[in-house]
């Protein structure tokens, strides 16, 4: 609970791991003897300000990953259900959005924080800083500022523009908002793709509260090492983190 609001968690855990061509899907692979999916999972229960967290993964991998959890040392208490996926990301937010209904109770509309379980780098401090950017300004996304420069490139594949460093944020998750808007925004992009009108592909939770309610996200401090895990290369990345904080 953070300043009487109850906080809870949607982790996305429904990865397929074909841009490394590794066997198995990314989120169960095991590195410092643990899947990934577990660590940001492991940083979700551990935070003292999240309340309840829904696992949104694949149909056919959530047995699987019953039985990984079963077999921890913790006891997983925070973790309320797990539910299926769907296609796209978007459709697996919705499913964990609808699967929180149930268990939410009281007067005050609740703080829904959405992270990506590839992103096993997840601290206390980029929670606490997500959720307190979206008790302040409604919708708060996990950023930093990009180290590179970034040139805009025309229909032809020409740089035409070259906005300032200090105006370029590169986005991660956890992003996090009221729970009653994101779950109206997603309730208008799902109706309409059920009538065949989605105007536009949505690639993450701001998108949508900007498109279908207007709101523009605070930017919350995030983390270069808080990397999605997608290549090869950013698996070695996360193994050399993982021995420096294991003292390896």
């Amino acid at each position: 609970m953070y300043q009487g609001r109850k906080v809870f968690a949607i982790l996305l855990a429904a990865g397929s791991g074909r841009r490394m061509n590794m066997e198995g899907k990314k989120q169960f692979f095991r590195i410092h003897g643990r899947p990934l999916f577990q660590y940001s999972l492991h940083c979700l229960e551990e935070s003292e300000y999240v309340d309840g967290i829904v696992m949104v993964s694949c149909e056919e991998d959530l047995p699987y990953m019953k039985e990984i959890l079963s077999k921890d040392d913790g006891k997983h208490e925070k973790v309320l259900g797990f539910f299926p996926g769907g296609k796209e990301r978007y459709h697996s937010v919705y499913a964990g959005l609808f699967g929180l209904k149930c268990f939410l109770s009281g007067d005050k509309d609740p703080i829904v924080l959405v992270h990506d379980s590839a992103r096993p780098m997840l601290t206390h401090e980029i929670v606490e800083d997500s959720i307190r950017g979206a008790v302040e300004h409604h919708a708060s996304v996990a950023g930093v500022q990009s180290k590179d420069t970034v040139r805009i490139l025309d229909k032809d594949g020409k740089a035409c523009d070259t906005p300032a460093r200090s105006s370029v944020c590169i986005i991660q998750t956890p992003q996090a908002f009221d729970y009653s808007m994101l779950s109206k925004a997603y309730e208008k992009l799902i109706k309409e793709e059920e009538e065949g009108r989605l105007s536009a592909l949505v690639t993450d939770d701001a998108m949508v509260c900007e498109l279908y309610m207007g709101v523009r996200p605070f930017i919350s401090r995030g983390s270069y090492r808080n990397i999605k895990i997608t290549t090869a290369e950013d698996l070695k990345l996360l193994d050399l983190w993982l021995s420096e904080s294991d003292g390896s």
